[in-house]
């Protein structure tokens, strides 16, 4: 289990386990081997793992899309809510407002594993054509 804590303008993610040493590869982001911590910095990939509850100030063109690969290029401690934003590359929600930040618990990290099941796919499609 991976839990997200902003401090300061850094995204601290801390690894919830019962082994000892665990590795997470994950594309494009530093990760001190053997500790429980790891800082990230942005931009970072993530993959939408959840896009319930739509708000009505946000239409369809701006909102996320199940499974799609978005860039964070910015993150942010939302106090109302006490939860962690992302800001993405792909989506602006300027005219959405208070709507400007997803939650973070929409993401998970786009992962070593991803990158190559696309290839695969890919590899796949090309041949096909």
């Amino acid at each position: 289990m991976l839990q997200l804590k902003l401090h300061g303008k850094k995204l601290i993610c801390k690894f919830v386990t019962t082994k000892r040493k665990e590795s997470l590869k994950i594309k494009g982001l530093a990760m001190l081997h053997n500790k429980k911590y790891m800082e990230i910095f942005t931009p970072f990939k993530v993959v939408a793992i959840d896009t319930s509850f739509k708000p009505n100030e946000v239409p369809q063109s701006k909102w996320l899309e199940l499974n799609e690969v978005y860039t964070v290029v910015e993150v942010v401690r939302l106090n109302i809510q006490g939860l962690v934003g992302f800001k993405l590359k792909e989506i602006d929600l300027t005219g959405c407002e208070p709507y400007t930040y997803f939650r973070c618990s929409r993401f998970r990290f786009y992962v070593q594993e991803d990158e190559l099941a696309e290839a695969k796919v890919k590899d796949l499609i090309g041949g096909l054509i």
